[in-house]
């Protein structure tokens, strides 16, 4: 198999190993043709540059998992040298998760908010042109990075990375295609942390972005987030909880929501055009609580 810089399967062998491990449902989200992506995986794994491992996650579901093996990291060192050194420092996330299904799990969750940041056009590279566009672009941060670069402790956070923009930044999560077990204690915990980190300084806690792989995960999310006793993610009308998928349509939105200015103008164009009331929000269309406030009927008496 010949490879070369700058083609697929080299794109492919790189996201992989600053990953850690890519679920193989991943695949379909990489830009460019769902069957010639899937093919070259398949001939990576064939000529031994990718490892995959099938696992028993949650539900009783096989998820099957891909990681980098040290023969492809030979290969991407051959063909591209500066993408094997980012690769090999590790700075987004570990080397794999060493066969715990948790672990494993967390990289995947990684994995697909570090997919969605390239597809935003956020910068995501470690390094000084990263910091330096801090404030100016839209800048995203793993966990593990931050974890890293500051000696925290996020074992028990769900949070898998952060949107950073001029005045705010967002907590991000990947649902998948089902809800997430919420421990709501660590993740405040987590943001406290962030907040009175140099990212917190003159910004504010945005929306957090729950990234999912359908639309109709939305109507889980309504039947537990009310649900204060329950193990999954609940909310009240003090959350701000925003949901997207990973599709074209979803990004979109996000990339929207994201920038300040642009959502200014875009509720502007909104109102003055009588597409929207005075009152309403783009952030509404979605938003997990304005949802389920115009899901819920209201009683008798009140207004």
């Amino acid at each position: 198999m010949q490879l070369k810089n700058g083609c697929m399967a080299v794109k492919l062998l790189d996201f992989i190993g600053l990953c850690g491990e890519v679920p193989v449902s991943l695949v379909r989200m990489l830009p460019g043709y769902y069957d010639y992506n899937r093919r070259m995986v398949t001939a990576l794994i064939r000529e031994g540059y990718l490892k995959e491992r099938r696992m028993k996650g949650y539900y009783r579901r096989i998820v099957r998992s891909l990681s980098l093996t040290e023969s492809g990291s030979n290969q991407l060192q051959r063909v591209s040298p500066g993408r094997a050194q980012h690769v090999r420092s590790h700075a987004l996330a570990p080397e794999n998760g060493h066969g715990s299904w948790k672990k494993t799990l967390r990289l995947h969750r990684g994995a697909a908010c570090l997919l969605a940041a390239m597809r935003l056009g956020a910068i995501w590279q470690p390094g000084s042109p990263k910091e330096s566009a801090t404030g100016e672009q839209l800048v995203y941060f793993s966990t593990y990075e931050l974890a890293k670069k500051y000696g925290w402790d996020n074992k028990e956070a769900r949070l898998s990375g952060l949107f950073v923009s001029r005045y705010c930044y967002y907590p991000v999560y990947y649902l998948g295609d089902s809800n997430l077990l919420w421990a709501e204690k660590a993740e405040w915990m987590f943001l406290d942390r962030v907040a009175s980190s140099p990212l917190g300084y003159d910004r504010t806690c945005g929306s957090s972005i729950l990234l999912g792989d359908k639309w109709t995960l939305i109507e889980n999310l309504m039947a537990h987030g009310v649900n204060s006793r329950s193990r999954l993610i609940h909310f009240s009308k003090n959350s701000s909880f925003h949901y997207f998928t990973m599709d074209e349509m979803g990004l979109r939105l996000m990339k929207l929501a994201l920038d300040e200015m642009s959502l200014y103008r875009f509720q502007r164009y909104l109102q003055q055009n009588g597409i929207c009331k005075k009152h309403l929000c783009f952030r509404c269309i979605c938003s997990v609580w304005s949802c389920f406030r115009r899901r819920t009927p209201r009683k008798r008496g009140n207004k």
